[in-house]
């Protein structure tokens, strides 16, 4: 057995979550790099979601 260690990165629009938060640019990097798996399906994620609510479809 192991040790799974991680560090949550976060992104978002303003750029005010702390050191390495790449704003808008980052967000769009880790879709462009993200698969979806067994944690996404579970959230009932889908690909591509957007989370902009001012975007009209």
């Amino acid at each position: 057995m192991g040790i799974l260690i991680f560090d949550i990165m976060t992104h978002t629009p303003e750029e005010d979550s702390g050191v390495g938060d790449h704003g808008v640019k980052g967000i769009e990097r880790w879709r462009d790099q993200h698969d979806c798996n067994a944690f996404c399906k579970r959230l009932e994620l889908g690909a591509g979601d957007s989370d902009d609510e001012d975007e009209e479809e």
